[in-house]
């Protein structure tokens, strides 16, 4: 009864803790814009995505840009890869009895002189799924 009790007081706190996302869901700065044109190409044992990077960036956004890369596996995350100096190409190994799932999202360093304000910022995600 009394480990009850506590798990019920520790959700309480919980979801009274969350009520408030408009710091959640917001990020001072202008907004990155995502990658575009994202396509894949099967290759025996390889699979490339190939992507268009964004023609412009805010004026607060160190270039070169990087490329986050979120890798599923039948439904199961396989990691992230990061990669750096504006690339528009990624190659993976590929086995045609797994489905995959990646989603990329541009990656940017901000120069920002706010020691509460982060030096990053992510676009939305492009996804593709096989």
């Amino acid at each position: 009864m009394k480990t009850k009790l506590i798990y019920l007081l520790m959700m309480g706190i919980f979801c009274l803790g969350c009520q408030d996302d408009d710091i959640l869901m917001s990020k001072p700065g202008e907004p990155v814009d995502p990658v575009s044109n994202l396509e894949y190409t099967l290759e025996e044992q390889e699979v490339t995505l190939a992507w268009d990077l964004p023609s412009s960036y805010p004026a607060d956004v160190v270039q070169p840009v990087m490329v986050h890369i979120s890798i599923s596996i039948n439904g199961q995350n396989a990691g992230t890869q990061v990669l750096d100096n504006d690339p528009v190409s990624f190659a993976y190994p590929y086995d045609p009895e797994n489905t995959y799932k990646f989603i990329v999202k541009v990656l940017a360093d901000i120069e920002t002189s706010d020691e509460f304000e982060s030096d990053i910022r992510y676009s939305l995600g492009n996804t593709v799924n096989f």
